[in-house]
């Protein structure tokens, strides 16, 4: 008599579906969805219009066990032009009762929720008034526009905002300048995810001629690389010359900035080189800058000793 052998456990071929995913999001998946239910998902999913579902899954797990048609459904009924693009970019949102947000964001003072959440979508996760309420406790006018403008900010930390404008204060002061933190953030919130070396830049800039703090703000909405290009062609001496510096810089089509840039980054190792073995006070300034723009950029091996 034939003794029967052990051989290797094979997987039902349907199994194969979940080899698309992470160990760790195969494991929920099976835990939750027979193989042909998942299978059956991914092609509602892309039948729906999401463009990847194994990606959108493996990001969000939980959606793969939803009723996403109904979800872009309520998101449509909710006045959302485009539902798959919004779970696309925040699928959370797919987990949360988007009506009941939108009243919330409405009674925070929001005046179109709908236009928020779709110019970015991770918003609808956060608790907006306690967001707006710690924006306020530390200053700034107009938190509810300030979220309008750059809603991202409700990602960071208040005691880290906290710091950020003692930073800022204190590099006003070192420069002798005296431009508020708060009033350049609510008219250009992107300074708050500066770096200090960005930050350090454009104050540096500054001192050297000191603009108007709307001049200023308008300075830091310039790229520092096309910036310290400009100055190196030439170096102004006074605010009707930065104007003229900063509208040739906002003039330049969006590929021939892209391209400076570049080239700017290429060769400012050379250049830094050649500047720090330079004379005069116009070079040492650019030397200084030049070195900064090499920090942000994380090559300080190209900064010699």
């Amino acid at each position: 008599m034939t003794e029967a052998r052990e051989g290797p456990i094979i997987q039902p071929v349907a199994d194969s579906v979940f080899t698309s995913f992470t160990p760790a999001t195969a494991e929920y998946l099976r835990a939750h969805l027979k193989p042909e239910t998942l299978r059956a998902k991914l092609i509602r999913l892309k039948e729906d219009g999401i463009k990847d579902p194994v990606r959108l899954v493996v990001r969000a797990p939980k959606i793969a066990v939803r009723n996403v048609s109904r979800v872009f459904g309520g998101l449509k009924e909710a006045g959302f032009g485009n539902p798959v693009g919004v779970v696309e970019r925040a699928p959370q949102i797919a987990g949360l009762n988007i009506q009941t947000k939108l009243d919330a964001l409405r009674e925070d003072g929001i005046e179109n929720p709908v236009r928020l959440v779709e110019k970015w979508p991770p918003i609808a996760n956060y608790d907006m008034h306690r967001v707006l309420g710690g924006l306020r406790e530390i200053g700034f006018k107009d938190p509810v526009r300030l979220v309008e403008k750059w809603p991202q900010i409700a990602t960071h930390d208040i005691q880290k905002i906290r710091r950020r404008l003692r930073l800022i204060e204190g590099l006003n002061k070192r420069f002798n300048l005296n431009y508020s933190p708060i009033e350049t953030i609510e008219a250009y919130p992107k300074y708050l995810s500066f770096s200090k070396l960005r930050i350090f830049f454009y104050l540096r800039v500054a001192s050297l001629f000191p603009p108007s703090e709307l001049l200023y703000r308008q300075l830091t909405m310039r790229n520092p690389f096309l910036v310290f290009d400009a100055l190196a062609q030439k170096m102004p001496s006074d605010e009707t010359e930065i104007k003229s510096v900063l509208s040739r810089i906002n003039s330049l089509p969006k590929e021939e900035k892209s391209q400076r840039i570049a080239e700017i980054k290429q060769r400012l190792p050379q250049l830094a080189e050649e500047l720090k073995h330079q004379p005069g006070t116009r070079e040492t300034i650019l030397y200084e800058l030049a070195v900064n723009l090499l920090r942000q950029m994380g090559r300080t091996q190209a900064i010699a000793a």
